[in-house]
């Protein structure tokens, strides 16, 4: 059983093929170049190097968010674009859930962070014991000093480029005691675990199931409901 697992949802673009529980190859790239014109490439690339074609591939893990918005719709129409065209198997990945997943060795509560722009993190609070992973509180968008005002105990460990940016604030409200991962951000292998596990268990979606999980709306549906509002017209 091949899993491709792919994560666009920030700059740290990942790709990662698993066969099993075994990682057998993983292309990692952190800049500004867009994904669309970095993942195909990475996923030929890994593919190559491995030997191993798309059709070769048993199903698809993607970071479904949250996260960027572009992102997010590129790795998604990617996708479903490989699925449709090879009748491949599709794994949504919650991007919180795979961070969370990354960081297990810890063995404490986690706190992934993601930059959310405007001020913001999408966050969360989740524990992973095992295979499992529990999300011990609702995902938020929300100020990082609400999220860390909120926080009952600092037997944990903050991850993301979100933990990252707000580093020292995350040190002032803990006084020191939080731990902060280090800020290795390639999701692939994990989204492909993951995904493993879901298809395993016959966790799979088709190609209409297949959405982005935002937790806030994106600029072009909030002109949408704002264009309904001035009309007194809901646009369908």
């Amino acid at each position: 059983m091949r899993i491709l697992g792919i994560d666009t949802s920030t700059m740290a673009g990942s790709v990662a093929l698993v066969e099993k529980t075994t990682l057998k190859g993983e292309v990692n790239i952190h800049c500004h170049l867009t994904h669309s014109k970095r993942l195909l490439p990475s996923i030929n690339f890994l593919l190559k190097n491995l030997g191993i074609s798309l059709d070769q591939i048993d199903a698809l893990g993607v970071a479904v968010g949250p996260g960027s918005f572009t992102g997010l719709r590129i790795g998604i129409s990617t996708v479903k674009g490989l699925a449709s065209a090879r009748g491949m198997k599709i794994c949504p990945v919650i991007t919180l859930e795979a961070m969370s997943f990354k960081v297990r060795h810890y063995n404490k509560i986690v706190y992934p962070m993601v930059n959310a722009g405007r001020g913001e993190v999408y966050a969360g609070k989740y524990r992973v014991a095992g295979d499992t992973i529990k999300r011990l509180s609702p995902d938020l968008v929300i100020s990082p000093e609400k999220f860390l005002a909120g926080i009952d105990s600092w037997d944990a460990v903050f991850y993301g480029d979100g933990a990252i940016s707000y580093r020292e604030l995350i040190n002032r409200f803990s006084r020191g005691k939080a731990l902060i991962a280090p800020d290795n951000l390639f999701l692939g292998e994990a989204i492909a675990l993951i995904a493993a596990r879901k298809l395993a268990l016959g966790k799979t979606v088709t190609l209409a199931q297949l959405t982005p999980y935002y937790i806030r709306p994106s600029d072009a549906e909030l002109k949408k409901f704002a264009r309904g509002f001035t009309t007194g017209k809901k646009e369908m």
